[in-house]
């Protein structure tokens, strides 16, 4: 797969997260899809295949009530069968209406040119539990 072709693949796959249409975006998921989020995170823990993709979603979809990225269009870089994006958001938690903004990292693993691995990256992964976290009463 060409450099081009792998920017296009994660291009097509964010469109259609972006535009919440998720099940079209799981037909770019490799069914060996392997996605870990960290410890401490509200929706942590390990997601395999296109069905823990849409678990992930879901997740992340009852955490945050609005995530925008910026700059959009996105920065993709290439190097071997990865595809690197790198952004700042702004995102809104659910559970607290607490507003947050960091710097967020993805890389994306390619195999037949489907999205194979991802591994994201939080600036301040801490932020995240303390704007998702209601106060203690």
């Amino acid at each position: 797969m060409s450099p081009k072709d792998q920017i296009e693949t994660i291009e097509s796959f964010l469109r259609l997260v972006n535009s919440g249409d998720m099940v079209s975006a799981s037909e770019l998921i490799h069914p060996d899809f392997d996605l870990v989020e960290q410890p401490g995170l509200p929706y942590a823990g390990e997601y395999h295949g296109r069905d823990g993709f849409l678990g992930l979603m879901e997740a992340a979809g009852r955490t945050w009530t609005r995530w925008v990225d910026a700059p959009y269009p996105y920065e993709l870089a290439v190097e071997g069968n990865r595809v690197f994006k790198e952004v700042r958001f702004t995102a809104t938690a659910a559970a607290t209406g607490v507003e947050i903004e960091m710097d967020f990292m993805e890389v994306f693993e390619l195999e037949d040119g489907l999205i194979r691995r991802v591994r994201a990256y939080y600036w301040d992964p801490e932020g995240i539990r303390a704007a998702t976290s209601p106060a203690p009463i």
